[in-house]
């Protein structure tokens, strides 16, 4: 599966709850593609209000803190972008790769077409 990290900023106020309902948008657009396509919150914002995040899209898989490793890795991706981790997405490939990056305040759109893109170019299933 492709997956997509949204790492929620803690607390998870209502611009996190925007972003998971943009999130929704977009797997909900990827039509018959849904079922290649995971998303992850994760963070302790994500955790404290996966009630929530929940009501917003039951299909959203939520995860504490990441780990020291991965949490470096994440930040370290963020910063040569000039960004912080926090309310940004992670397009992870099949294989667990970090592919693409999507600062905070991205545009569901550009995540949409890239995903696209990447479903119809990998033919994971055929």
């Amino acid at each position: 599966h492709w997956v997509v990290v949204y790492v929620a900023p803690d607390p998870c106020s209502e611009g996190c709850l925007q972003d998971v309902t943009a999130l929704r948008q977009v797997h909900r657009a990827a039509g018959r593609d849904q079922s290649r396509i995971r998303l992850l919150a994760m963070g302790r914002g994500a955790a404290d209000r996966s009630g929530d995040l929940r009501a917003v899209y039951p299909a959203l898989m939520i995860a504490g803190e990441p780990g020291p490793v991965l949490s470096a890795q994440l930040g370290e991706i963020a910063g040569l972008e000039g960004a912080e981790p926090q309310r940004s997405l992670y397009l992870l490939d099949p294989l667990g790769n970090i592919m693409m990056f999507y600062a905070a305040g991205f545009d569901p759109n550009d995540l949409k077409k890239d995903l696209k893109r990447l479903l119809t170019w990998s033919n994971l299933d055929e």
